[in-house]
């Protein structure tokens, strides 16, 4: 898709600060990071999602660079995040699979709270503190922590 900013990143025709690529995928860093690392992984081809009839091969380079990514970083051992987010409801703010790589910060148990005021990324506010974990409103209804 020619004016996807995606796909002009993961191809090479905007600069960006890229982490790691492949043939088929590459991973930069997120321009409004919401952790010490937040990587994106990007599918050079274009698809609108992960269900837009994403070949394995390319799931599978994905996949490689999170891995890639994870070990660069520093974090395979600490732990970390994967987010893919599909559709307007989830979040998906930009039309291109993308899977975010989140880690260098105890990002807590659960997602916080959407922020309806924030258009983009932003919405995505994760590290709950551990003493904040028990019972968090979300949107309009609570979720129950169960550990």
């Amino acid at each position: 898709m020619s004016d996807c900013i995606f796909c002009k990143l993961a191809n090479g025709e905007i600069p960006t600060d890229v982490v790691a690529q492949n043939d088929l995928a590459c991973a930069f860093r997120d321009m409004s990071p919401v952790a010490p690392t937040h990587v994106l992984v990007v599918p050079k081809a274009h698809h609108d999602n992960i269900i837009d009839g994403v070949p394995a091969e390319t799931l599978a380079a994905m996949v490689a660079l999170v891995d890639e990514v994870v070990h660069k970083e520093g974090i395979d051992q600490s732990g970390f995040r994967v987010i893919m987010n599909t559709g307007a409801d989830a979040g998906q703010a930009v039309n291109h699979l993308h899977m975010h790589v989140l880690g260098g910060k105890d990002l807590g148990e659960a997602l916080r709270p959407i922020r309806h005021d924030v258009v983009g990324a932003d919405h995505l506010k994760l590290g709950v503190p551990k003493q904040d974990r028990g019972m968090q409103l979300v949107g309009v209804f609570a979720a129950a922590d169960d550990g």
